[in-house]
């Protein structure tokens, strides 16, 4: 958590995102709850590419391990986190 020009900001890592996107996951609504509860206070949620990236490789694993690989979605997945990454959309937009 920083705060950059009077922004409050927040950098999210590929476990949170996966947390998020696998709602079969203990964590799913714990990570879900706490993003909801920074959007709320007007907190600007960042990532990297380099998170992309780790995401890409969890996501194909986990679902691929869970026999329900979807490659549409993890696209599109991916997709939004990276025009979210590159500043086109924002992150709460790709989440």
């Amino acid at each position: 958590m920083a705060k950059t020009a009077g922004k409050k900001t927040l950098f999210v890592d590929t476990n949170i995102l996966a947390y998020i996107s696998l709602t079969n996951s203990p964590f799913h609504t714990g990570a879900r709850n706490k993003l909801n509860h920074y959007l709320q206070n007007g907190y600007e949620l960042w990532i990297s590419r380099q998170i992309i990236r780790e995401y890409l490789v969890v996501m194909s694993r986990t679902l691929s391990d869970q026999g329900g690989y979807d490659a549409t979605r993890l696209t599109g997945d991916t997709r939004k986190l990276y025009c979210a990454a590159i500043g086109f959309v924002h992150l709460e937009n790709a989440i």
